[in-house]
């Protein structure tokens, strides 16, 4: 187990439970929080100083700012809410002698996936499509015979990452990938 890690794992006859407590808005969301918060603050500023200033000429450009502002604002809220999501999400996984079990919850939902324990062929560490200062974001991912790969626990370290993979592998009696053996 890596030092450090919030990862609660405990096993049972012929299954495992893993639950993943949310990182907290700063380390969750990988620091997108703070971009958030400033890009509103901007936003709030210039459309502060914007209508602190008066009259803006015609009626057609206060519309046309009006709408810059708003879309801005938008893509500030959007990026709050997924670092919302990111910061207080937390993933349970239950590994049964049918199926594994992936459940999300975040303030904005659930999202749960199921695979039959007997269609999974690989469990790895692989990135998520999403780089972070230039790194790669790394998550849980598991190999399906169909060609898929479903990812999970995006929030943690690439240590604890490699530690369940390790973990999981032996309780699914599976062979380590190339890239971790």
């Amino acid at each position: 187990m890596p030092p450090g890690t919030r990862v609660a794992l405990r096993e049972m006859e012929g299954g495992l439970a893993i639950s993943v407590p949310p990182a907290g808005l700063l380390r969750g969301s990988k620091g997108l929080i703070v971009f958030s918060v400033a890009w509103l603050v901007i936003c709030g500023v210039i459309v502060g100083v914007t209508l602190a200033g008066g009259r803006i000429g015609r009626e057609r450009d206060r519309w046309l700012l009006g709408l810059f502002a708003a879309a801005f604002t938008l893509v500030g809220l959007a990026t709050l809410a997924v670092s919302v999501h990111m910061g207080r999400r937390r993933t349970m996984l239950a590994i049964t002698p049918q199926t594994v079990g992936i459940r999300d919850i975040s303030p904005f939902g659930t999202r749960e996936q199921r695979l039959a324990r007997n269609d999974i062929v690989g469990v790895s560490v692989g990135p998520t499509g999403v780089t972070v200062h230039n790194r790669p974001l790394m998550e849980l991912l598991f190999a399906v015979q169909d060609g898929r790969t479903v990812g999970c626990l995006s929030q943690l370290t690439e240590p604890e990452l490699h530690w369940l993979a390790a973990k999981l592998r032996r309780r699914l009696e599976l062979a380590a990938a190339p890239s971790e053996a």
